[in-house]
């Protein structure tokens, strides 16, 4: 039984053996097979790839045109070469492509703009499919449509850049510090638009935002502190301000005379006689301060040292006798010294220079009576009191077209009492503001299936 349990598996070991040789070889050359076949898509796919990735050789043309456009130069004649050739790359590009190509169409339209067709310009934006543009292109043509002048077009353009860039910033694909560089371009695009269109409210949004992105930049706070000190809210814009110097890089000196000037608004003397103390030390002082030559007598002013600041306010007159806020920091100041008459008579310097002065009427009638000078000072009382009423209706429009960016009626009944009582400067302000109001959805929706 040994011997034939020994038979069995000797003839078993070469009979598997030779049975099963064969198809070991099968599945190493499958695998071989396989393995070759892999190396090949491999290599296909990496091709497919690089010829996917590879940059168009048109693709020069139009970076160069991108270039030529983003910056304009501040020269006109220079400008409108600039244009010319960019228009001329953007044309090579389209010819060669054979595409109707909506980046290239809209550059090529903020190039005829910046040659001084803006009309011919307006019309082929119109024509363009925008929500399938890119938004760094889309920015560049609003800022040169806002340079020459076509407001309600520059702010249809970055109301659609604001939305693509806010899309594409949540795309796996984009680079974050790209994507960053590119929100924080569209948002100060914005913030230059609309704070020329009078709709702080968006600016104020632009600007917070663009803070949050760019947080070592000053210039955010600067334009949101200029808001509110349009608005008159000076608590707020000084607030804002104390942002800005901390984030200042180099001479600050500018910046510190702008945060005095606020400090001293606001009645807080003894910070701004340290700001002072501070810029003394700058070695731009002297320039600075000649971009403000009130702020020095204004301090002093608030100091209650009138006997200084009287010279110089009269010394600054001598030379500019149309500053209107010269003659009112110098009745201002006779009156603390008792000369009701020398005050009186520089007020009624003040109020022929600004005759909207609310502020004059209302200290030119106080040195009046104190003057003798009675019938005077009721007719300028009353007149304070009627400039008192066209104020606080004036700030009250203003606050609600701000709120309201579509509201045409009251930016219109703005333009009307601007209009009325002379500020031509504040009624094209607002007439700007009228014409760029635009039908740009909130989401913007893409365009309806042919």
């Amino acid at each position: 039984m040994a011997s034939q349990s020994e038979t069995n598996l000797g003839e078993i070991g070469p009979r598997y053996v030779s049975a099963t040789r064969p198809g070991r070889y099968r599945r190493r050359q499958l695998v071989i097979v396989i393995s070759l076949v892999a190396v090949i898509v491999g290599a296909l796919g990496s091709s497919l790839v690089w010829l996917r990735r590879r940059p168009s050789p048109l693709e020069p043309l139009l970076a160069t045109a991108r270039v030529l456009l983003e910056e304009p130069a501040d020269d006109p004649s220079e400008r409108q070469d600039q244009a010319r050739a960019a228009a001329n790359r953007i044309g090579q590009y389209l010819v060669a492509s054979g595409a109707d190509v909506v980046g290239a169409n809209l550059l090529l339209a903020a190039a005829v703009a910046l040659r001084g067709d803006a009309a011919k310009a307006e019309q082929a934006v119109n024509a363009i499919d925008l929500t399938q543009a890119q938004a760094a292109d889309l920015t560049t043509a609003a800022k040169i449509f806002f340079q020459v002048g076509a407001f309600v077009t520059a702010d249809k353009l970055i109301s659609v850049a604001l939305e693509r860039d806010s899309k594409s910033s949540t795309t796996p694909s984009s680079s974050r510090s790209g994507t960053a560089h590119s929100r924080e371009r569209t948002l100060r695009t914005a913030c230059l638009i609309r704070y020329d269109l009078g709709r702080y409210d968006d600016v104020l949004s632009h600007c917070r935002e663009l803070a949050q992105l760019a947080t070592r930049d000053p210039h955010p706070w600067v334009v949101i502190a200029s808001v509110y000190e349009e608005r008159g809210e000076w608590l707020n814009a000084l607030t804002a301000y104390r942002e800005v110097l901390p984030r200042v890089v180099g001479e600050d000196a500018s910046y510190r005379m702008t945060l005095i000037s606020f400090l001293l608004y606001t009645g807080q003397v003894d910070e701004a006689r340290r700001e002072f103390d501070r810029l003394q030390t700058s070695p731009l002082a002297a320039n600075v301060l000649q971009q403000d030559p009130l702020l020095v007598p204004r301090l002093l002013y608030s100091e209650a040292r009138y006997s200084e600041a009287k010279p110089l306010v009269e010394q600054l007159l001598q030379s500019d006798e149309s500053s209107a806020d010269a003659w009112l920091l110098l009745g201002r100041i006779l009156m603390e010294e008792g000369d009701f008459v020398g005050a009186a008579d520089a007020l009624e310097r003040h109020v022929l220079v600004d005759p909207l002065s609310h502020e004059g009427f209302y200290v030119l009638a106080q040195a009046s009576q104190r003057a003798g000078r009675i019938e005077r000072a009721q007719e300028t009382l009353k007149t304070q009191r009627e400039l008192s009423k066209i104020k606080v209706q004036l700030f009250r429009l203003e606050r609600r077209a701000t709120t309201r960016p579509n509201d045409r009626a009251t930016r219109q009944e703005l333009i009307s009492i601007y209009e009325n009582i002379g500020l031509t400067s504040r009624a094209e302000y607002w007439r700007r503001s009228l014409e760029s109001l635009s039908e740009i959805p909130t989401q913007i929706q893409p365009p309806p299936k042919p």
